[in-house]
């Protein structure tokens, strides 16, 4: 193995641990990891970027969950409510 192969798998290496290392001490200090926020949620522009509810899109979540637990499919739901975002009903 020559020199330049070695230099950077070994700045891989580092590179990884530090970027674990990062994350790792993020969460411990409580700051959210995520990216984006789940669906119902917005970000908020706090220290810890904490998601907070949104309640436009909680009313939604929230009909589903109810749907779903009388018992009806995500396809009935997409096909009796027309108003609800398509994203919020994806399907395998």
């Amino acid at each position: 193995m020559n020199s330049l192969s070695y230099c950077k798998k070994y700045a891989k290496i580092n590179t990884s641990k530090k970027i674990r290392a990062v994350k790792y001490s993020c969460a411990q200090a409580g700051k959210y990891l995520a990216s984006k926020a789940p669906y119902g949620y917005v970000r908020n522009d706090d220290k810890n970027h904490t998601p907070n509810v949104d309640e436009d899109a909680a009313q939604i979540v929230r009909q589903i969950f109810e749907r779903r637990a009388k018992g009806e499919s995500c396809r009935t739901g997409r096909e009796t409510e027309k108003n609800l975002p398509v994203c919020v009903w994806k399907t395998k």
